[in-house]
């Protein structure tokens, strides 16, 4: 989580100091939310390779914070 909060957290400042906080904002966070959960419980349960796409999935989240900025 060290590595994509920071970016998270700036994201949605930036976010919310533009006044760009619509649907897509509010999903990336969502989703963003729900995958880190996910990697964490896959992180206890051992499972490399699908952590791994819970980690993609939460990275996508981020993607559409920031395609909200544009």
């Amino acid at each position: 989580m060290l590595e994509n909060l920071p970016l998270f957290v700036a994201l949605v400042l930036i976010a919310h100091i533009a006044r760009r906080t619509d649907e897509m904002v509010v999903l990336g966070s969502e989703i963003f939310f729900a995958a880190r959960i996910a990697h964490a419980v896959i992180y206890i349960a051992g499972i490399p390779w699908i952590r791994t796409v819970a980690f993609a999935v939460s990275v996508a989240g981020l993607v559409l914070i920031f395609l909200q900025l544009l």
